[in-house]
């Protein structure tokens, strides 16, 4: 078996990610990617889970984005990553993702988990969509870092791209 290239992710209060580089390089080039090596996104809090959410649970990250964090869950049943979003996605070995709406998800495939051994994490779930979460999956974490609403932090990525492209026509 091939071994393949890490690159190791130091944050302010994260542990060593261990990511393979081969995606990282493919994710990070991607058009309108709004990470980077230096903000890969508010991982601390999946660091936390990962150390907490037994080993032999499924993972289901609603609004995983980019989902470098489907690697503190590596050791995990499963990790299953529900986004809208089209962009290419980190994915360890036991990862899965779903490009589809959260209540798409739901009905869908919803009856596929235990739920006495399932942790839902949602991050920059909108209301409607974590009533329903709330009312299928019986262990929720809902983050919104720093207090944001999704409509303050889907601002704060548009800026985020606007920069990136500035840079980029600089740098021509």
């Amino acid at each position: 078996m091939e071994k393949k290239e890490r690159f190791i992710v130091k944050g302010r209060q994260m542990k060593k990610l261990n990511l393979p580089k081969d995606q990282c390089d493919a994710i990070f080039n991607q058009k309108y990617c709004d990470i980077d090596y230096e903000f890969m996104g508010f991982l601390d809090v999946y660091e936390s889970l990962s150390k907490i959410v037994p080993k032999y649970w499924s993972i289901v990250d609603l609004g995983c984005a980019y989902a470098p964090q489907c690697f503190y869950f590596e050791k995990h049943k499963e990790y299953v990553g529900v986004d809208v979003s089209g962009c290419l996605k980190f994915k360890a070995g036991n990862t899965k993702h779903f490009r589809m709406p959260i209540e798409k998800f739901i009905k869908e495939h919803s009856s596929e988990f235990n739920m006495d051994e399932t942790f839902a994490i949602c991050s920059y779930v909108g209301d409607q969509s974590m009533k329903i979460v709330r009312q299928t999956f019986k262990n929720v974490f809902t983050y919104y870092p720093h207090g944001m609403s999704l409509g303050e932090s889907k601002k704060i990525g548009i800026m985020i791209k606007k920069i990136k492209k500035i840079k980029d026509k600089n740098a021509k």
